[in-house]
């Protein structure tokens, strides 16, 4: 029953399966590394607004060493997780240059592996642009893991910038570093998607907070680079909506400024577009229609049924992302609906729109509808822990905050995300050979 709750469905068609039951050392270390943490929150809280470059330089070194030490539980090396066959990415850019693999992609596509055929060209350019820098599979998952460590900086920025509190983007700083599903996944792509999505919603937060027209032009030159690596976390967009009714609610921006929204980063995106079609012959929309056919033909080869999986992937996916972690985004949300309601009631809708505009339930709310609309399409039925990771970094937004006003909380909650990643690493195999 716990395999089916937390780690897949038999039912369904898809299992991580127990590879280790003896879950001794991953106690042990998730103790240690626990009490580090708490430990360096203890201290951190103390020096973040006096030397916030330092904190954060830190953590990041800390966290790195962390992910490395958890990493040691899985059943094999990183080494062999970017080279083996189920990894087609780290072959196919070995066995096309970057130029052909873009000019002739539909014609080699049905000759790719099939997770490579699944997606767009982006994660095959990645993987060109780290063998452009090394050839050794050690050393592209080093580079694999600072990359995807580098969403912690964008996590950091935005909840700093929502909440003006440097403490806050410290605590969604270290929650993204030791997110379980992203742990459990290095050194696969899917733990660097979150930074792709991250990025847009920064320079969002920029141009809310500055109204300058060249932070849309960056986004949406940004959103090409999302589509084109991964297109899935595009459904995250409910949260930019989200925030953009916030800042017109509060009256920070104006029709003015949503207009300027609406037409200059589409602009943006197509005229990217435009330019790769010219220069390169990859046209992203039609690329697009293809790996969205091929993942829907996917689901009926593998027999994956829709009604399982509806409900099975929020639970996995809400697990993994930490019980702490998704309990508190229920409350949030709870707390905010609740109050809403009865502030309506004895004030009217103005008064529950002023309860609305909080962030932090801004953010709640929209990550939850984010988790129900991409579940309800039934694109993906299993592997959620992997495919979803960018969810668990939208869900952890909400959450720094309220741990930045109890460092307690933050520390329960750093101490559960680092005793799941050690047990649930130590004891599955998330990423095996193929």
């Amino acid at each position: 029953m716990m395999n089916d709750v937390f780690y897949g469905s038999a039912e369904g068609g898809w299992i991580y399966p127990l590879i280790n039951g003896n879950v001794v050392l991953p106690v042990k270390m998730g103790v240690l590394l626990s009490a580090t943490g708490a430990f360096l929150i203890y201290h951190s809280r103390r020096c973040i607004d006096q030397f916030p470059t330092l904190v954060i330089a830190m953590w990041l070194l800390v966290a790195t060493a962390g992910q490395a030490t958890i990493r040691t539980l899985a059943p094999f090396p990183d080494r062999d997780a970017v080279s083996m066959g189920s990894n087609g990415f780290y072959r196919d850019a070995g066995a096309y240059p970057p130029t052909k693999f873009l000019r002739d992609f539909r014609e080699i596509a049905p000759h790719l592996h099939f997770h490579v055929r699944a997606n767009l060209a982006g994660k095959v350019l990645f993987y060109h642009l780290l063998r452009g820098i090394t050839d050794s599979p050690a050393d592209i998952a080093w580079l694999i893991l600072g990359v995807s460590n580098l969403g912690a900086l964008l996590a950091y920025a935005i909840v700093r910038e929502l909440f003006n509190d440097r403490f806050a983007g410290l605590a969604a700083l270290i929650l993204y570093l030791f997110l379980p599903s992203k742990i459990f996944f290095f050194p696969l792509l899917n733990t660097v998607s979150p930074v792709f999505i991250l990025l847009p919603l920064w320079l969002l937060v920029r141009y809310l907070a500055t109204r300058k027209p060249t932070w849309l032009v960056a986004m949406g030159v940004s959103l090409y680079a999302l589509v084109l690596f991964e297109p899935l976390p595009l459904i995250t967009g409910l949260t930019f909506v989200a925030l953009i009714g916030r800042a017109w609610g509060l009256h920070t921006i104006d029709w003015k400024n949503v207009v300027a929204l609406i037409a200059v980063v589409p602009l943006g995106f197509f005229v990217t577009n435009l330019v790769v079609a010219q220069a390169f012959g990859y046209e992203i929309v039609s690329a697009f229609e293809f790996a969205y056919h091929d993942a829907k033909e996917f689901n009926v080869r593998q027999n994956r049924p829709y009604d399982v999986w509806l409900v099975a992937n929020p639970i996995e996916t809400l697990s993994n992302t930490g019980l702490f972690t998704s309990a508190i985004v229920f409350g949030i949300a709870g707390v905010g609906m609740f109050q809403m309601s009865r502030v309506m009631w004895a004030k009217g809708w103005r008064s529950a729109w002023a309860v609305a505009c909080e962030p932090e339930l801004c953010l709640a709310m929209s990550a939850l509808a984010s988790l129900a609309v991409v579940d309800s399409m039934g694109i993906n039925r299993g592997e959620t822990v992997r495919l979803w990771i960018f969810l668990g970094v939208f869900l952890q937004l909400p959450v720094a905050r309220l741990c930045a006003r109890r460092p307690v909380l933050l520390i329960g909650v750093l101490t559960g995300s680092i005793m799941q990643a050690c047990v649930g690493l130590g004891s599955r195999g998330f990423v095996l050979p193929g």
